[in-house]
């Protein structure tokens, strides 16, 4: 087994929203502590799961499979898998339960990429919203979404030769 459990997260995750991050999981209490080290490619976040004193390693910067990203690693013991899945779950990355095994990596994709996020970007760039008022936000997606499902429907129908009604 390897000593490491690792996610390969998206670069634009700062530890600062993984530390905002775990201060909302149910599992973690008490106080999240960013620890600096003497290398400004590498940071501690210490914090309190359950009854688990741990420390995630995040190393920004890293490589994996060709792409530039940040990697969070903790020694495998206790609830490894479980803190770094519920992270994975949120935002998103690879997942490998050990490090000794490059062939093991599980993934998980961020709930809101592309559509949501695309859908603000979209929304700021044809002044629909200010990327700020959600309800704003909430009509054009709603009207957007609409107007791609009506599209998809009649794509569909015509497809297949029939007419929705």
């Amino acid at each position: 087994m390897g000593v490491d459990a690792r996610l390969f997260i998206n670069s634009s995750w700062g530890v600062d929203d993984l530390k905002c991050l775990l201060r909302t999981l149910p599992e973690v209490s008490g106080d999240v502590k960013i620890l600096n080290t003497h290398t400004a490619d590498y940071t501690i976040i210490s914090f309190k799961w359950k009854e688990e004193q741990r420390e995630l390693g995040y190393f920004p910067g890293s490589h994996f499979g060709g792409f530039n990203g940040t990697q969070l690693s903790f020694r495998v013991w206790g609830e490894s898998k479980e803190i770094l899945t519920a992270i994975a779950k949120r935002i998103g990355g690879f997942f490998s339960p050990q490090d000794c095994n490059d062939d093991n990596w599980e993934r998980f994709d961020h709930p809101a990429e592309g559509n949501l996020l695309f859908m603000v970007k979209q929304a700021v760039l044809e002044g629909k919203s200010d990327g700020a008022n959600f309800e704003e936000f909430a009509k054009y997606h709603n009207q957007k979404t609409a107007e791609w499902n009506k599209h998809q429907e009649e794509s569909h129908a015509k497809l297949f030769g029939r007419r929705n009604k």
